[in-house]
Formats: C-alpha cells, sequence, structure tokens
C-alpha cells in the first residue's frame, strides 16, 4: 500500500514539475522585474528605473560606456516624450527554460517605443541579459497602416 502511494506521489511529481512550471519561474521573476521598472517609469522616476533595472545583474558594468549610453539614451527618450500612459505586451517568447524575452510597447504622449527586456535562468537566478529600446516602432506603424491606405 506504501509502495503504491509512493509511486502515484513520484509520478504527480514528475508530471507537475515539467519545463512549462520552470518557464513560470522565469516568467515570474523577469515579470517582477519588468512591472517595477514601469511603476518606476509611470511615477515620474525614469533614472532610478532604469539604474534599478540595469544593476539587477551584478555583470553588467554600470559605468562602461555602452552602459552609458544606454542609459542616455533611454532618458532622453523618457524625459522628452511627454507622460507616460502605459505598455503593452507585444510578445513573450522562451527559450526552454534558460531565455525569455519580452517585448513592450510603452506609450507616451508624443510617441511610441518599443523596450525589449531578454533574462536569463542561471540555473540559480533569473537575471537581465539584456535591455534595448528603440523608436523604429514608429516607422513600423507608418509602413503597416500605408498597406491599408494605398
Amino acid at each position: 500500500m506504501s509502495t503504491r502511494i509512493l509511486t502515484i506521489a513520484a509520478l504527480l511529481l514528475t508530471i507537475t514539475c515539467t519545463p512549462h512550471d520552470t518557464k513560470k519561474l522565469i516568467d515570474k521573476d523577469a515579470m517582477l522585474s519588468i512591472e517595477r521598472f514601469f511603476e518606476k517609469i509611470r511615477t515620474g522616476l525614469g533614472e532610478e528605473a532604469i539604474d534599478e533595472l540595469l544593476s539587477s545583474n551584478p555583470n553588467i558594468d554600470l559605468k562602461d560606456s555602452s552602459t552609458q549610453v544606454l542609459k542616455t539614451t533611454f532618458l532622453e527618450f523618457n524625459n522628452h516624450s511627454g507622460p507616460f500612459y502605459g505598455k503593452t505586451l507585444l510578445k513573450k517568447r522562451y527559450v526552454e527554460s534558460d531565455i525569455a524575452i519580452y517585448s513592450y510597447l510603452a506609450k507616451y504622449e508624443t510617441r511610441y517605443l518599443r523596450y525589449n527586456f531578454i533574462y536569463y535562468n542561471n540555473g540559480k537566478v533569473v537575471r537581465l541579459y539584456k535591455f534595448h529600446l528603440d523608436d523604429i516602432i514608429n516607422l513600423e506603424l507608418e509602413e503597416s497602416i500605408k498597406m491599408y491606405t494605398e
């Protein structure tokens, strides 16, 4: 009887511990970080938002020139686009349970920006791997509108 219970318990544990569950882990940690980032932007704390996001990974050197360019670009976009009106998740992708990629449309008064977040799971913790932003989405929107107006 007790071996049957152990066998059933082991079977249930195997069924419930699927790769989908590990995706949930990376998703939970990444989404928490992303939500904090957008909440800081919403409350006017753009510099704190980018600093907290980038410093969440000790392997990202905040004094590195490419990190400084990214930060400056973010602050210029954020500070010159008017109030932040919200965000929309455009795409979410996974590479197994190791990498999660999130692409967001950030809505400001004067423009849209696309923020891409890439997180990785090193087996111990989920960390930001890369952050990218662009306003090319405005050109993409214009191009897609042309299809319907021509």
